[in-house]
């Protein structure tokens, strides 16, 4: 079997275990909602301290896999704004729809991708996927945000004090800039603390990949319509295609190669329905691109590294 599947097999396996535990009824909502937050804000921040604080970043090209990861995105975003009028016109794609579509194609799904790039790459594919999360989160957050901002429905004034909290509030982007720091100044790491690291970051794989699993409801895909294959197609397939295409053009190969197109090529973001729903975009679609995107990367991802190995 190619070692790309031995990879991803195990990573949807934990998926699907989350959807049957949902299913199943045997956890409640309440419990779900209590498990995501100590994952959210405890386990995945600790995993991303520990990983980059102990990482030889000065092996790693940051800032040309930080242009590999950044340049899809704007080329998708630029591409979306532009061919607004012709959502609207031909596909009945409203305001709000086209927030969802924009969500679905640039934010991308942190827990899978950290996951994916440690059964693949170990701690070297966890600590690429750190540095891609100050890249990446920053960015994609801040073009969410204006699109909602635009063609909401109902969206609060948007202000650069707020978003600029908002930011530093993210957990992946205050442990992202810990990590950093930690690197950077060379702090010794002692034993006790690298172990208890490694503990921390088993336990946060496997329950970013739960919640992942558990969010996925096969319903929303009872009526798929043109919003929801842009924004497959666009994730899925287009963005993966440019960041390795772009990181081959400026000499990436290997792991930091795999890692960007890895990034580029997991489903969107669960957090995306959430902000869909509190700021006026189409929550429905976004519950939709969700899930077939989480369901269709099973299949387009091993062919996305395969393509770049």
């Amino acid at each position: 079997m190619p070692p790309v599947l031995e990879g991803l097999i195990p990573v949807f396996c934990v998926i699907a275990l989350g959807w049957t535990v949902r299913a199943t009824g045997h956890v409640t909502a309440e419990q779900w909602s209590g498990f995501e937050q100590v994952t959210y804000y405890v386990l995945i921040p600790g995993l991303v301290i520990t990983t980059l604080a102990m990482a030889d970043l000065a092996k790693v090209p940051i800032m040309t896999v930080g242009i590999t990861l950044v340049t899809p995105v704007l080329i998708v975003t630029v591409a979306l704004f532009a061919m607004r009028s012709l959502f609207t016109s031909r596909f009945a794609i409203d305001g709000p729809a086209f927030t969802s579509v924009l969500q679905g194609a640039v934010r991308w799904n942190s827990f899978v991708a950290i996951a994916l790039a440690g059964s693949l790459f170990g701690k070297d594919g966890v600590a690429l996927t750190a540095v891609a999360f100050a890249f990446l989160i920053p960015l994609v957050n801040v073009l969410s945000a204006y699109a909602l901002v635009r063609h909401g429905s109902d969206a609060k004034p948007l202000t650069v004090k707020g978003l600029a909290t908002g930011l530093i509030r993210n957990p992946f982007i205050w442990s992202t800039m810990v990590g950093l720091a930690i690197s950077i100044t060379g702090l010794p790491i002692p034993k006790s603390i690298a172990m208890f690291g490694d503990i921390v970051g088993r336990s946060a794989l496997a329950a970013g990949l739960l919640l992942v699993g558990a969010g996925l409801d096969l319903r929303n895909l009872r009526r798929p319509g043109a919003g929801l294959w842009i924004a497959v197609i666009l994730r899925l397939a287009v963005m993966p295609l440019l960041a390795g295409s772009i990181g081959q053009a400026l000499g990436l190969s290997g792991v930091n190669l795999a890692v960007p197109v890895i990034c580029a090529s997991v489903p969107t973001a669960a957090a995306a329905y959430i902000l869909a729903r509190q700021n006026g975009g189409d929550a429905p679609l976004m519950a939709s691109i969700i899930t077939a995107q989480t369901l269709l990367a099973a299949i387009t991802m091993p062919i996305m590294l395969l393509i770049f190995r």
